[in-house]
């Protein structure tokens, strides 16, 4: 995850800024993404990240939610869909 390569200062943390910094305006984030930083960062008791996080972040991205009939979906979805990338630039979603 971009987000908490960053809010956590791990080691990618620059590439990912500045591939949120160019793309910024183009970004989502799933709701349950949202809800995984939140708890990761409460965990790491960094619960003043999270609301700046929120603050800034969250203004700026679409919060995508998946409808409760799509669930039972999900496995299928998840089955024909390539996660492999070859290049460096390549987003990977998880799903």
């Amino acid at each position: 995850m971009f987000f908490l390569e960053i809010l956590l200062a791990q080691e990618k943390r620059e590439i990912c800024k500045d591939f949120l910094d160019k793309n910024i305006g183009n970004l989502y984030i799933s709701d349950f993404s949202l809800h995984s930083i939140g708890v990761i960062l409460f965990k790491n008791d960094k619960k003043k990240i999270f609301q700046e996080f929120t603050n800034d972040v969250i203004p700026k991205v679409e919060i995508i939610t998946l409808p409760k009939e799509a669930y039972r979906d999900l496995a299928d979805i998840r089955s024909n869909i390539s996660l492999e990338h070859s290049k460096k630039s390549d987003l990977i979603i998880d799903v």
